[in-house]
């Protein structure tokens, strides 16, 4: 083969490529089968919904924090004042 053969078949490759590519991905249907080919993320089925504020306020569990925070809190505030007062 020729030299001008070979850089002939190069440059026709190199028109070809995008051309066909183009041609290849424009069509909607086929962006749709590659798409589902190739799922990189698989989200998983939706199940039960979090509580929102006002279900979380209802629960016992709730409520038991926020008084266990509203002691450490106010034995906080005590423990700063009775350091204020030593000084």
């Amino acid at each position: 083969m020729s030299k001008a053969a070979v850089e002939t078949f190069k440059f026709a490759l190199y028109l070809s490529i995008p051309v066909v590519a183009t041609v290849v991905y424009s069509d909607p249907d086929t962006m749709g089968k590659i798409q589902d080919h190739f799922r990189y993320i698989e989200y998983p089925s939706e199940g039960q919904r979090p509580p929102d504020g006002s279900e979380i306020k209802d629960t016992k569990t709730y409520k038991i924090v926020k008084s266990r925070v509203d002691r450490e809190r106010a034995e906080e505030g005590e423990r700063r004042l009775r350091e204020v007062r030593e000084q």
